[in-house]
């Protein structure tokens, strides 16, 4: 499926809709189905797709995992994370979590007791993981999907033994920094019993773009505490999506406005522009990526950040301090139905 983050509500509907075959219908999201049989609906397609639509090459070993576009290219090492190499590794996250998201995907674990969407961590000091992928990709991929006209990433795997030098090279990966799956990895370690996918990839080779916000509806007083905040900003060009360094792009009643923020400009928001908004609860909080259109709805507005600092985000993670939830987006995105693990 296309990566998840980029599909709104209305796309996995039509997806789901449009494909039985849709790995969807095995990620429910309450939204899609709030029926009370979604996890059980959820376990029956893991059964369904992976007996006649998966092909069972990757059994409990690893998998070389190469996503490429137009201008860059990222490999990476997929293997399982377990509870018990989660508890003795230095996991460094560096965005807060929402207790109500973990309790989601902890429930999907204990009742579907499967995993397709690699959690994505890095490594820094990177030098063994890059030769060593360099030198088990030098030779055709055992699985070729091709670029999918929505986003043009072309997808390469190489099946991997789980020789010595491998499992040495997996084990040493300590510590490690969460780029895509905090939620993911939090409810793997409530659980427990049921390991999670995971894949990771070489620090120097992730991007990084930031995750806008959308906030609706605000009350008369949140719109008044905001016009008073913007008038102290400059009305801008309302086509604005990536605003400039120490700066955010406010779109309220049709109208961008941009403001002045400290550095880093996520943290200023959250703390001087909407501080009252708590961005681990409040329901009314959606997030766009950066690349991704935002459509606004009657008394929604709409906050565009510019991306934050590779280096400022693994400095953050280390030092134990962590950032509202999607805080970053890094890419490339692992997709889902593509690997499947089942205990």
């Amino acid at each position: 499926i296309p990566p998840y983050d980029l599909l709104t509500p209305t796309d996995r509907q039509e997806l789901l809709q449009a494909n039985s075959d849709s790995f969807l219908h095995a990620i429910l999201d309450p939204s899609d189905h709030p029926g009370d049989d979604r996890l059980e609906l959820s376990r029956q397609a893991v059964e369904r797709l992976a007996a006649t639509r998966m092909e069972p090459r990757f059994q409990g070993h690893f998998a070389a995992y190469r996503l490429s576009t137009s201008t860059f290219s990222t490999t990476g090492l997929v293997g399982l994370m377990t509870y018990s190499n989660l508890r003795w590794t230095s996991v460094h996250g560096h965005e807060q979590v929402k207790p109500d998201r973990v309790r989601l995907l902890a429930d999907y674990l204990v009742a579907v007791r499967a995993s397709s969407s690699p959690a994505a961590v890095t490594v820094l000091d990177e030098g063994e993981l890059r030769a060593s992928l360099a030198d088990l990709t030098d030779r055709e991929p055992d699985l070729t999907v091709a670029a999918s006209p929505a986003d043009g990433t072309l997808q390469e795997v190489w099946i991997l033994d789980a020789s010595p030098d491998l499992v040495r090279l997996a084990a040493s990966f300590d510590p490690i920094y969460v780029v895509d799956g905090h939620h993911r990895i939090a409810a793997a370690v409530a659980v427990k019993d049921v390991p999670i996918l995971g894949v990771v990839f070489p620090a120097s080779e992730l991007h990084l773009e930031s995750f806008h916000r959308v906030l609706g509806p605000i009350t008369q007083a949140e719109r008044s505490d905001l016009l008073v905040r913007l008038a102290g900003g400059t009305e801008v060009e309302s086509s604005i999506r990536s605003p400039r360094s120490g700066t955010v792009v406010v779109w309220l009643d049709g109208r961008a406005y941009e403001l002045a923020v400290r550095q880093p400009e996520l943290l200023a928001l959250h703390e001087t522009v909407i501080p009252n908004v708590d961005p681990r609860t409040d329901p009314r909080l959606r997030y766009v990526a950066a690349n991704a259109e935002v459509s606004l709805a009657d008394g929604e507005v709409a906050f565009f950040v510019p991306p934050l600092a590779a280096d400022y985000v693994f400095e953050t993670a280390a030092s134990g301090r962590t950032m509202p939830p999607k805080a970053t987006r890094f890419f490339p995105k692992a997709r889902s139905g593509l690997f499947l693990n089942r205990q």
